[in-house]
C-alpha cells in the first residue's frame, strides 16, 4: 500500500480529491484503494463493462483528478469519450502499453484525441524506502462515491447513474 501512496502522490493526491477506479478484483484494487483512502482521498469505483457514456458521466460529475486501469483495451474504451474527459489530469495503467502510439515514459503518455496523459503505476515507484502514510479522518469524512446505473424497463433506455457517498 505504501508504493501506491507513492503512485498517488507523485499525482498530487491528497484529502478530499476524487480518484476512480476502473478494475476488475484484484489485490492492485485494494493497494489502491486503501492508499487513497490513507491519504484522505475519496474513491470512485466505476464498472469495467460500464457503457462508455455512463463512465464519461461519472467521471465528469465527480471531477476526478486520476483514473486508474488496467490496460491498453480500457485506454482504447476511453479514447471512445476522450473528449469528454477533460478534467481527468492522468490515467494510470497496471500495465506496460503494447501500443507505438503510447509510450509510456515518466513524462506520461497520450490517449485520445484531447491527449491524456497515461502512465504506468510502476514507472511512479522510487526506489527508495516505502513508510505508509497515516490520515487522520473524521467520521463525517466521505471516502466512497458510488454511482448506480437505472434501467427503465418500459421504454429500453438507460438513465444516467446516481450518485451515492458513503
Amino acid at each position: 500500500m505504501a508504493k501506491w501512496q507513492t503512485v498517488l502522490q507523485s499525482f498530487g493526491i491528497k484529502a478530499k480529491d476524487k480518484v476512480a477506479i476502473m478494475l476488475n478484483n484484484c489485490p492492485e484494487w485494494v493497494f489502491a484503494e486503501q492508499a487513497a483512502l490513507s491519504l484522505g482521498a475519496i474513491v470512485v469505483p466505476l464498472y469495467t463493462n460500464d457503457r462508455p457514456g455512463n463512465i464519461a458521466f461519472i467521471l465528469t460529475d465527480a471531477d476526478i483528478s486520476i483514473l486508474i486501469i488496467k490496460n491498453d483495451k480500457q485506454t482504447d474504451f476511453l479514447e471512445q469519450i476522450s473528449t469528454e474527459l477533460q478534467k481527468l489530469s492522468a490515467i494510470i495503467t497496471l500495465e506496460t502499453s503494447h501500443k507505438d502510439s503510447l509510450d509510456t515514459a515518466s513524462s506520461g503518455s497520450h490517449a485520445g484525441e484531447i491527449m491524456l496523459p497515461t502512465y504506468y503505476y510502476q514507472d511512479k515507484i522510487t526506489g527508495k524506502h516505502h513508510s505508509c502514510l497515516e490520515y487522520n479522518s473524521n467520521p463525517d469524512d466521505l471516502n466512497h462515491c458510488l454511482y448506480i446505473g437505472h434501467y427503465r424497463e418500459t421504454k429500453g433506455c438507460h438513465a444516467q447513474p446516481s450518485e451515492y457517498s458513503l
